[in-house]
């Protein structure tokens, strides 16, 4: 990667893996002319992977250029993350280009299994042609897949041209991804102040131009404001590519989603509703989880 990379363990991390730890603290840092990427363990993944690890670092990057940002990982270019879990802030500015921030990873293009977020997740992008995703597990999806992992965080996105925000995904961008077995409950809210561009907003996915959602659930509140064309959905703001998906109208306070089926607060609490799910532990876990 060309730019400036921190970690709250190790900056750079090819072809290594990274197993059994553990960051804490505050990592905050500014750099003015070059890409930042700042993640709470590793600021870019290159190969290898990344396992049974946590961080409770608040994550706080601002540029003029762009600027990454995750939980873990703030680029995952390639090697994969399991069992991994972050709590801290993560908090994303750029003056002048794109921002993206994710609860777990800012830009992912590889594999994430078993592993969540509670992190609050916040993203800017001030520029007049500069656009801001931000995810509560993950800000950027260009590859690969996310598989059995959920996100709890809030999740706040604004830029002066397009923003995407979703409670687990900001954006899913290529045809061969996959998101399955996974849900987010957090809060998102998304705006644009450019009233040619859009603001979209999702409870699980904020703009979903190709892959496919299985298996998935979203509770939390969406909202958008701003001067852009606004686009909310309970479970995809826009896009639509979702199989045996649900979200919660009554607390997500819409009844309309690019794709997914809307039940009651009830409904989604009840385990007949997953009952076309493919795994009973899933269909179990994901009840459970609601009633608790």
């Amino acid at each position: 990667a060309n730019g400036v990379i921190a970690g709250g363990l190790v900056g750079t991390a090819k072809n290594t893996s990274i197993i059994h730890c553990s960051t804490t603290g505050t990592a905050s840092f500014s750099c003015t002319t070059r890409d930042s990427y700042a993640g709470g363990l590793v600021g870019w993944q290159n190969g290898g992977s990344i396992s049974d690890c946590f961080s409770t670092m608040v994550v706080t990057a601002f540029s003029s250029s762009k600027v990454y940002a995750g939980g873990i990982v703030a680029v995952q270019y390639s090697g994969g993350i399991e069992n991994c879990h972050s709590t801290g802030r993560v908090s994303v500015s750029s003056s002048s280009s794109n921002s993206y921030a994710g609860g777990l990873v800012g830009l992912q293009r590889d594999s994430i299994l078993n592993s969540s977020s509670t992190s609050p997740v916040s993203c800017e992008s001030l520029g007049a042609s500069s656009d801001a995703y931000a995810g509560g597990l993950v800000g950027y999806q260009t590859m690969g897949s996310i598989t059995g992992s959920f996100s709890e965080g809030s999740v706040s996105c604004s830029s002066a041209h397009l923003s995407c925000a979703g409670g687990l995904i900001g954006q899913q961008f290529a045809s061969a991804l996959i998101t399955i077995n996974c849900y987010s409950t957090g809060t998102v809210t998304c705006s644009s102040s450019n009233a040619f561009f859009y603001a979209m907003a999702g409870g699980l996915v904020g703009y979903q131009t190709g892959g496919v959602i299985t298996s998935c659930y979203s509770t939390g509140a969406v909202y958008t404001s701003g001067l852009a064309r606004p686009i909310a959905g309970g479970l995809v703001g826009l896009g639509g590519a979702v199989i045996n998906s649900f979200w919660d109208s009554q607390t997500s306070g819409l009844d309309t989603s690019a794709g997914g089926t809307s039940r009651t607060t009830a409904q989604m609490k009840s385990m007949a509703n997953y009952i076309a799910w493919n795994s009973p532990a899933q269909t179990d876990r994901k009840s459970t989880r609601l009633n608790s």
